[in-house]
């Protein structure tokens, strides 16, 4: 809102941003970073409380009726709602509402959600535990599929505000330990058409996407040189700790994988729901005394195209890029 001048409402339908100068963000703001419009009663009340209301995504309407915390919600065919006359491209372009009605199921157990396909009483699954894909290819009437080629961007943030890891040798003394292969083959196992290897701070087949400087973490890796780096870092025996979401199998199986190598650091592994572990890990003030709070989470490709969306390269407040290699 700093560049803006004024908003000027033109009509039910229609409002002006008048710019204080240019401002060559203005159409990423509005287009790429979720910019919702919503009604000027659920607009009033201030960003600090919760929104009561929930109407649906325009297709279809929410079911306020139907609604279970954590276990469903019912949505129903919009009949007023008009599509644009365009063929659908990801969020753009038309969208046409083909069913009457769509039910979302909340299932935390795996085996129990993939059961439940086989067995026709449900139509989908969003994202299948990995392990279980090989069987669900091989029963009749299940389609296994890839829908997003560019898939999930695994990412292990280290909170760089705080001891230890606010010592810049010490972030980089840990990387000849780190092993791009060993987190993603925790998760994939030998299903390895489902990977995609090295990859940088962009999701890897977008425009952006580079390898320069990924030497670092594609050489041979060597935890003995880790551990040499470590000791010369100045560590000083602080206690880490690392959020393990144990609701979220991927999450899960990566973080033992960062546990691992031990190069040094001592780390803890408390296990918590992914509510918990998705809070900003930057925290402006320390969570406890002697700890330190990291924790693996997954970026999708609408969040790594590039640096702006790039969520620990876009600044606030603090420095958010983690300096890991000397310029």
């Amino acid at each position: 809102m700093a560049a803006t001048n004024d908003i000027v409402t033109i009509d039910d339908r229609r409002f002006q941003i008048r710019l204080k100068k240019p401002f060559s963000q203005m159409l990423y703001g509005l287009g790429a970073r979720n910019c919702f419009m919503m009604p000027e009663r659920m607009a009033k009340p201030p960003s600090s409380e919760q929104v009561k209301e929930a109407t649906g995504s325009g297709p279809f309407r929410f079911l306020p009726g139907e609604w279970v915390s954590g276990a469903r919600g019912g949505y129903a065919r919009f009949d007023r709602y008009v599509p644009r006359q365009e063929p659908p491209s990801l969020y753009a372009g038309g969208k046409v509402a083909r069913f009457e009605r769509v039910e979302w199921i909340v299932q935390p157990d795996e085996a129990t959600a993939a059961a439940a396909l086989q067995k026709g009483e449900v139509d989908w699954i969003e994202q299948p535990l990995i392990d279980l894909c090989p069987m669900l290819k091989r029963s009749q009437d299940v389609l296994v599929k890839v829908i997003d080629p560019f898939g999930w961007q695994p990412i292990l943030q280290l909170n760089h505000l705080h001891p230890p890891f606010n010592n810049a040798e010490l972030r980089r003394a840990l990387l000849p330990a780190m092993d791009q292969k060993s987190f993603v083959a925790s998760v994939i196992g030998d299903q390895s058409d489902l990977g995609r290897l090295p990859a940088g701070y962009f999701c890897e087949g977008q425009p952006m996407a580079s390898h320069v400087g990924l030497e670092v973490l594609t050489k041979p890796r060597s935890l003995e040189m880790a551990k040499d780096l470590v000791a010369k870092s100045g560590y000083a025996g602080e206690k880490v700790v690392m959020l393990s979401p144990s609701d979220r199998p991927v999450y899960s199986q990566m973080s033992q994988v960062a546990r691992d190598p031990q190069a040094g650091p001592e780390c803890g592994l408390p296990a918590v729901g992914l509510g918990y572990g998705h809070r900003p890990p930057n925290q402006p003030e320390p969570s406890g005394a002697g700890r330190l709070e990291h924790i693996h989470y997954r970026a999708g490709r609408n969040d790594n195209q590039q640096p702006r969306q790039q969520l620990r390269l876009a600044g606030k407040r603090r420095e958010s890029l983690v300096r890991l290699a000397k310029r």
